[in-house]
């Protein structure tokens, strides 16, 4: 662990108790939604029943499989496949929150950790993730701890130290990269920033290379395995792209080309503003800006801003990537180290007011989006759910799931709608289905496994492409698929159940 966790000091105790709380408060109230938490959750169920070494795409999708070596291990421990995988993310979760306090302690002092890991504990996007089965809880937590110890090789007095830093840092890197492939991005700034460091005497070539070689380590390992296995080393970042192209497209389609670069211009600002608040993410951005400009910690604005900007880039000038709110955390997290220092540019008299106004917009607004979300319907909701720090589905979702796992019988085949939105993944997951007696329409297999099973229960979802499929109709309290009749035996919002007549 970091020197400065060794004795843990009071901001830090105070950050994971608030962290605790708000935590445990918010863990019995989330499901595994959002961050692809369910599909996470059921690949690594597989895993654990037959634990092997992973091999590709073929396998984990576009899914980093530590996290889903990670799960499946937690699953093993843990045989409720839904405790442990959200389990996982809340003891990571508080983890990272410390991992950030020593990495905000060694660059701007205790005042900074404290302000910046309370932020953090309070972020909502954070607790959504520390709560659900997603990824990034478990990335923050790597990334965090592998930056605190590179940042340690540039303040080593040795060689020796260096070399150990750099090898840590190297290493907790190539972790964090086969958790999530944003860290793709930042490996090559690190790695960039240590040569330089190297040619202005600051660091050894050896410590440099260390690191370059350590966390070069997973993603040459993986790419050489998808093309072993996938035939194209480059399977899961293809099926990524072609996913954000999709997404772009249709938010070009329906806003047009020039407010569509508008949009992704100020993305990352205004989202910032909402998730970490506008008083925090104002003061870290205003601190980061100072720090560039006296250069001072440049190295952790670059890695904090250089991906946003290239996802900018792509949003806004290529048109092929739609960002999504929950990719601004790192950025939060990487930028609100220099908060205190952007508080120390406000006039002295003043600062207490902002940070107290600062601590009560923390608070509120994460609050404000779960009550806006929690147990609710209509536009208001889903607009809030993405980014309330609950991890919710819609009641009617929620029921329908419910309804399904207390009446199905282990003779009970389940067809289950495709919806744009993913909602069908959810209901699934929590309807207790093992998969071999469930059809997704949205997924390849549907017509392959329609033709040899025959379902007894159908779910059709608002907005799904059940009711556009040739061979069914959904009219009213009933539903004829493939010439087999069904009839309405539970009424959900946004969902609807058939049972197959008798």
């Amino acid at each position: 662990m970091p020197d400065a966790l060794t004795r843990p000091p009071r901001g830090l105790l105070l950050a994971l108790a608030l962290a605790l709380v708000v935590r445990a408060v918010a863990f019995p109230l989330s499901l595994n939604h959002y961050g692809d938490a369910p599909v996470r959750a059921e690949i690594a169920e597989r895993w654990a029943a037959s634990p092997h070494v992973i091999r590709g795409f073929n396998e984990v999708y576009q899914f980093g499989p530590v996290h889903i070596y990670a799960l499946g291990v937690a699953m093993r421990l843990v045989p409720d496949r839904d405790l442990a995988s959200r389990g996982l993310s809340f003891l990571l979760g508080l983890l990272g929150i410390a991992a950030l306090y020593a990495l905000a302690r060694r660059l701007e002092g205790d005042d900074a950790a404290t302000l910046a890991a309370c932020a953090l504990a309070l972020h909502g996007l954070h607790v959504q993730a520390s709560v659900s089965a997603a990824s990034e809880a478990v990335f923050l937590a790597l990334l965090c701890a592998s930056l605190e110890r590179f940042f340690a090789t540039l303040d080593s007095a040795t060689p020796r130290a260096q070399l150990a830093n750099a090898a840590l840092a190297g290493a907790l890197f190539s972790l964090a990269e086969g958790v999530r492939y944003d860290a793709w991005m930042q490996a090559p700034i690190a790695a960039a920033i240590l040569l330089f460091h190297w040619r202005r005497g600051r660091v050894t070539l050896a410590a440099a290379a260390t690191f370059g070689v350590l966390a070069a380590a997973f993603p040459l390992a993986w790419l050489a395995s998808n093309a072993a296995s996938a035939g194209s080393a480059l399977a899961p970042l293809k099926h990524i792209d072609a996913d954000h192209l999709a997404l772009a497209g249709a938010s070009i389609a329906r806003m047009g080309r020039p407010l569509y670069a508008l949009f992704c211009l100020q993305y990352w600002p205004s989202m910032l503003a909402l998730t970490a608040t506008p008083i925090v993410a104002g003061l870290a951005v205003a601190g980061a800006v100072d720090a560039f400009r006296k250069r001072e910690h440049v190295e952790l604005v670059l890695l904090a801003w250089l991906p946003p900007a290239y996802m900018t880039l792509r949003g806004a000038v290529l048109q092929d990537f739609r960002p999504l709110a929950r990719f601004t955390l790192t950025t939060a997290a990487l930028t609100v180290p220099f908060a205190w220092r952007g508080l120390q540019l406000i006039a002295p008299r003043a600062r207490r007011a902002v940070l107290a106004a600062g601590a009560a917009l923390a608070v509120a607004m994460p609050v404000s989006l779960a009550l806006a979300s929690a147990g609710r319907n209509g536009s208001l909701a889903e607009w809030a759910r993405p980014i309330s720090p609950l991890s919710t589905v819609p009641p009617g979702i929620a029921e329908a799931a419910g309804w399904l796992r207390e009446h199905h019988t282990e003779r009970d085949v389940l067809l289950v709608d495709g919806v744009w939105d993913y909602l069908d993944i959810p209901l699934v997951f929590y309807a207790g289905f093992p998969e071999d007696r469930v059809i997704r329409r949205a997924w390849t297999n549907f017509e392959a496994k329609l033709a040899v099973q025959r379902p007894t229960l159908v779910v059709a979802i608002y907005q799904g492409d059940l009711a556009s499929t040739p061979g069914v109709s959904l009219e009213g309290d009933v539903a004829v698929v493939r010439g087999r009749g069904y009839h309405l035996v539970a009424k959900f919002v946004y969902a609807t159940i058939y049972r197959a007549d008798e």
